[in-house]
């Protein structure tokens, strides 16, 4: 069923005046022929005219968008600067619903100030360049809005330590972000914290080497109990000797030695399951 013809002749919206009713055929929505201020002629939607949507044949956005290429150089077809990109994403994160990460951002209330939200300028004046490829914008206040007082450019490690659901663990007395903890023992952060998901404490996960975790059974408190066995079983001195029983060196552990000679076997020499290891003796002191 078509609408109720209403007459917009000489009607003006925007920078389009309506000449007359089109001849174009439609099914529900009467065209118009339209004289953009430009001197280009179009038929448009009677409906998208009341409605705001149009107001030109579309040289309104040309004329917008080259003035913006212009004005900072960051968004043309021959090159998209990652700054422009970082702008343009965040937008479209707190305004577009059908944004996979919406919900995160302008489904919880996050929005942008209104000096950054129709200007990539004033971003750019505020925020400046990257400093390197691998920062990207990050909210310092991670429940606050988008703005100068509240952005920076940040690594991923940064923003790692400065996310929601961060993850403080407490390891030999100390608490730390998991990836504070990671940076500093050289550890790989996904491995520990599917580690730590399945419910291993911090001590297994950060001293129990790769592989060497079963993650298809169920977590009980024995087999915690024999896992902190072996860790610390793994902690005692060891002491290298020659075939010919003189000592070449103390370490402080078994994981130092093994990773220190690259001899594999060392524990089960040291266990009493072997006699040597690398045709060396290895016992603990």
């Amino acid at each position: 069923m078509s609408e109720k013809l209403i007459d917009l002749t000489n009607k003006k919206f925007g920078r389009l005046l309506v000449l007359k009713k089109s001849d174009a055929p439609y099914k529900r929505h009467a065209k118009w022929v339209c004289l953009c201020d430009c001197g280009n002629e179009k038929d448009i939607r009677g409906i998208d005219l009341r409605s705001g949507n149009t107001n030109s044949c579309g040289c309104y956005f040309k004329e917008r968008n080259r003035d913006c290429k212009l004005k900072h150089g960051q968004n043309s077809r021959k090159k998209v600067t990652s700054e422009y990109r970082a702008w343009a994403a965040f937008k479209n994160r707190c305004f577009n619903e059908k944004c996979e990460s919406y919900k995160y951002y302008g489904g919880r209330g996050i929005t942008v100030c209104d000096r950054w939200l129709n200007s990539f300028e004033n971003f750019f004046a505020d925020m400046g360049k990257k400093p390197s490829k691998w920062h990207s914008i990050d909210r310092i206040n991670v429940n606050g809005n988008y703005e100068p007082d509240n952005c920076r450019w940040a690594t991923k490690k940064e923003q790692a330590n400065n996310v929601r659901d961060n993850k403080i663990i407490t390891y030999k007395g100390e608490s730390k972000s998991l990836s504070m903890w990671c940076d500093e023992l050289g550890l790989q952060y996904g491995t520990i914290q599917h580690r730590l998901n399945k419910g291993y404490n911090a001590e297994i996960a950060f001293n129990t080497k790769v592989g060497e975790l079963d993650f298809e059974r169920n977590v009980t408190q024995s087999s915690i109990n024999a896992l902190l066995k072996s860790v610390e079983r793994s902690k005692i001195p060891v002491l290298q000797y020659s075939l010919n029983n003189e000592l070449i060196k103390e370490y402080s552990s078994i994981s130092e030695a093994q990773s220190i000679t690259t001899i594999k076997g060392i524990k089960n020499c040291v266990a009493g399951r072997a006699k040597t290891a690398g045709n060396f003796i290895w016992v603990k002191k």
